[in-house]
């Protein structure tokens, strides 16, 4: 009895350890897959940008990451279906951007303080 408990808890163990290593390597490969894919990101915006429309969308990143990513997967898409001819200025990168702002501002609610006239708590 204590050895067949003991080869079970062996057999528990290796499993465990087998199963351990499997997450490593999935996780591995997801974080190397991650990595290629923003290779192949980047390498598409070099082409397709301005040295001054990427210096725009790296402070854009820093101060709202989603929506330059937003911007990226947009750009790399119009690029895909040959929407892009050439590079795409810092002009351009600024009119899409007010096109962007002008949908998202109309989407949003929009919200209003109303203030109660005659009450005045300096009155003491």
């Amino acid at each position: 009895m204590a050895d067949d408990a003991e080869r079970m808890e062996a057999m528990r163990q290796k499993r465990a350890a087998e199963m351990q290593s499997e997450h490593v390597s999935r996780q591995q490969q997801e974080a190397e897959r991650k990595r290629q894919q923003e290779e192949i990101k980047h390498s598409i915006l070099v082409q397709i940008l301005s040295p001054e429309a990427r210096e725009r969308l790296a402070r854009i990143r820093l101060v709202k990451e989603e929506k330059a990513n937003a911007i990226e997967m947009m750009l790399i898409q119009a690029a895909q279906a040959g929407k892009i001819q050439g590079q795409v200025t810092d002009a351009y990168l600024v009119k899409m951007l007010e096109q962007i702002n002008g949908t998202q501002e109309t989407r949003g609610p929009k919200v209003t303080i109303q203030r109660r006239k005659g009450f005045d708590s300096d009155d003491d």
